[in-house]
């Protein structure tokens, strides 16, 4: 193997589907198949809790002292400070939540595989916007600058100003 092993962190009964580490923190938080949400300690490489059923993410976003779970039909927020969940977002007919962007002014844009796209409100637990379709198939966004981020669907590159 050309890199060296640190450790093996294997408290996930099935496969491990998103990862994020959290910022300025020595914490990485894994989502798995079987799911759960395991926050890591990276210095120890011990488990410091784990949150029983959540549904599998796609994708993991930290927001202040939250993190977003993007998954299947459902959007999780989870309090770091409290370590519970606080509220989850159920769409019937969701598709996969696969594209978690926070904007600049703290509201959350959350990409499903319909090409639908929330604006949400962490800090006030509302949804700003429902159902803005923007693109079909969405599945990638990133920032470009202070208010403008770009999606990747299909074949192309869209860039949005908010």
């Amino acid at each position: 193997e050309p890199y060296n092993k640190l450790a093996v962190l294997d408290k996930h009964s099935f496969g491990v589907s998103a990862l994020i580490q959290l910022k300025e923190k020595e914490i990485l938080v894994s989502s798995g198949l079987d799911k759960t949400l395991r926050l890591w300690n990276l210095t120890n490489y011990e488990c410091i809790t784990t949150v029983s059923d959540i549904s599998y993410a796609n994708t993991l976003l930290e927001s202040g002292d939250f993190i977003i779970i993007g998954s299947f039909n459902n959007v999780t927020v989870f309090n770091l400070k409290s370590m519970k969940i606080i509220y989850s977002i159920d769409e019937q007919n969701g598709g996969f939540f696969n594209s978690l962007l926070e904007l600049r002014n703290g509201n959350i844009l959350i990409g499903n595989s319909y090409g639908k796209v929330y604006l949400y409100d962490v800090y006030s637990n509302k949804h700003a916007v429902k159902k803005q379709p923007l693109a079909s198939n969405f599945s990638v966004m990133i920032h470009i600058n202070k208010n403008t981020f770009a999606s990747g669907c299909n074949k192309k590159l869209k860039l949005w100003k908010y």
